[in-house]
């Protein structure tokens, strides 16, 4: 059975939200807001001290990121490949150069690093 929502339960979910935002903007902790998250420039808690929470990573916490870093990746590639060969029409071999972040005016043979 459904409950109807009053408007009260209606901003809750924005007010909340607010609150979220402004701990973080204060280094606070994100479920109560009292305790500081860093104890130094770049080293956190592992709890907050006024809830409990942990402040600990789980395991697999970057394999979200890392996917989207992936995605990202390769949709800029991409198109930076299309905008040069499409549009600046230059060959396809200086676009992967390009892409590929090689020195297109750098001689490899000529390195003596490269012959190593």
């Amino acid at each position: 059975m459904d409950v109807p929502s009053t408007s009260s339960d209606r901003g809750r979910g924005s007010r909340e939200g607010l609150a979220v935002i402004g701990r973080a903007a204060r280094l606070r902790c994100p479920a109560c807001g009292q305790g500081p998250l860093f104890r130094e420039w770049f080293r956190m808690h592992d709890a907050c001290a006024g809830c409990g929470a942990s402040f600990r990573r789980e395991s697999g916490f970057y394999l979200g990121s890392i996917y989207i870093n992936y995605g990202v990746t390769v949709v800029v590639t991409g198109a930076l490949y299309a905008l040069l060969v499409l549009v600046g029409g230059t060959t396809h071999e200086t676009a992967l150069t390009v892409c590929r972040g090689d020195d297109p005016f750098h001689d490899r043979r000529a390195c003596p690093a490269a012959a190593a």
